[in-house]
């Protein structure tokens, strides 16, 4: 329901407030996998 109200803000804030961990995680990992197969 939030997403409707503010629209691209509340998705911003949720993301930067919930998602800031997860996305460094996920990020690294991503990261981590396209440099393995770049360096192999």
């Amino acid at each position: 329901a939030l997403f409707g109200v503010s629209g691209p803000w509340a998705m911003r804030n949720y993301l930067k407030e919930r998602g800031d961990q997860t996305v460094l995680i996920l990020h690294a990992k991503v990261a981590q996998k396209s440099y393995g197969n770049e360096k192999r």
